[in-house]
């Protein structure tokens, strides 16, 4: 019996390291992605500064009017597309730590067969040699 309780106890300790291996790597995602999203949206709001209160010398071309607009269109159009994906990567880094927790990588709760075989009864006490016990 206390071959099984260590036993029982070794996969439950195994299984918490697992379940801690889980959150360092969902952690690393997490953290790496707010630093993305905290850099990202500092550049947007540059990016919109510049488009707004940015000017250009008087008597600039047209066509280099043009080309700067759209360089600053661009980039803040990819600037924003990278906010909404690290967001979205947090996120579903998150899901996906829940469903790892919840589904894969559970704590092992013995079944009814287990604790059957585990147990003794009073009838291999009594049949048991005087020495044996």
């Amino acid at each position: 019996m206390k071959k099984e309780f260590f036993e029982r106890k070794m996969r439950v300790k195994q299984a918490e390291l697992w379940r801690e291996d889980v959150r360092d790597f969902i952690s690393l995602t997490e953290r790496k992605m707010s630093i993305y999203l905290l850099v990202n949206v500092l550049l947007l709001g540059f990016n919109l500064n510049l488009w707004c209160e940015g000017r250009l010398p008087e008597g600039t071309p047209d066509w280099l009017m043009l080309g700067n607009q759209v360089a600053i269109g661009s980039s803040f159009t990819f600037l924003l597309l990278t906010v909404w994906l690290a967001m979205h990567a947090s996120v579903a880094a998150q899901s996906y730590q829940t469903r790892i927790l919840t589904q894969l990588v559970r704590l092992p709760l013995p079944c009814w067969s287990e604790l059957e075989a585990c147990r003794t009864h009073a009838s291999e006490f009594e049949k048991a040699r005087a020495g044996d016990r």
